[in-house]
Formats: structure tokens, sequence, C-alpha cells
């Protein structure tokens, strides 16, 4: 696996007024920068991609916010690192196909840690999760 570390930098949430009943969640992820750095994973020193990044999930009209920040290591091959810089320097984008797992373990990580900040606040989640509904009986319906 390409991932060789996550870590999260800055954690904020922040209830601003109580919840209404129309709310719109919005959630977003941004890639801030990215670097080449040296890691000492053994007696030697390994050069990784450091992906810098901001995960916000903001209750609309202005109820509420989570930002999460923080940083992945990426320890792919030379040439497949060399194009995801190359590619960043150039135009601020990364190639979809070589950082796919980069932005999947970034969502996944915040989008637990978001849930479970949202619930310290009594926020409601900010994705949808499953739920069940009981069955309605159709000769018991009346509308």
């Amino acid at each position: 696996m390409p991932i060789v570390g996550f870590n999260f930098d800055k954690i904020h949430i922040e209830k601003k007024k109580p919840i209404s009943k129309d709310i719109k969640i919005k959630n977003n992820m941004v890639i801030k920068e990215i670097n080449k750095i040296k890691v000492g994973f053994t007696k030697t020193q390994e050069e990784v991609l450091k992906f810098d990044f901001k995960y916000t999930s903001k209750y609309e009209p202005s109820i509420a916010e989570i930002i999460i920040e923080g940083n992945v290591l990426y320890i792919g091959d030379e040439k497949e690192k060399a194009k995801i810089l190359s590619e960043w320097k150039k135009s601020k984008k990364t190639p979809v196909k070589a950082t796919t797992h980069v932005v999947n373990t970034i969502l996944i990580k915040c989008g637990v840690k978001a849930l479970s900040l949202s619930q310290d606040l009594n926020l409601p989640p900010h994705i949808r999760l499953p739920i069940i509904t009981p069955k309605v009986n159709k000769k018991d319906y009346i509308g």
C-alpha cells in the first residue's frame, strides 16, 4: 500500500447557532500542497510525497462548521512520484489514477472523524447514514 502515514494537524468544530429546520450540509476536500520530503522508516531516509489537505463540512445557513486539516504520506515508485509532483507544480492538479488512493484515504478518515465530532455537538450527520423504516401494510393505508 502506497500510504505510509496519515496525520491530523488541525481540527476545528464550531456550532454558531441552534439547529434550524432547513439545513443544507456542504462537504468539501481540497489538496492544498504537495511536497517531497524525507522520512526515516529504517536507518535510511526514504523520499515520500506529503499531501497537505483541508476537509470541511459546512452546515448552512451559518449553523456550524467542521474543518479538518492534515497530511498524507505517499511512498509510490519514483516515476509515479515525479509525475504527480510535476503535474502539481504545473497546474495544481493531480493525476486521478495515481492519487485516487490518497483522496479516498482522506475522505474516509476525515468522514469518520467529522461524524464523531458532529455527534459531540449534537449536529446531524454530515453524510447519509442507512436507516430502516417500518413497512406499511397497504390495507391499513388510508391516505
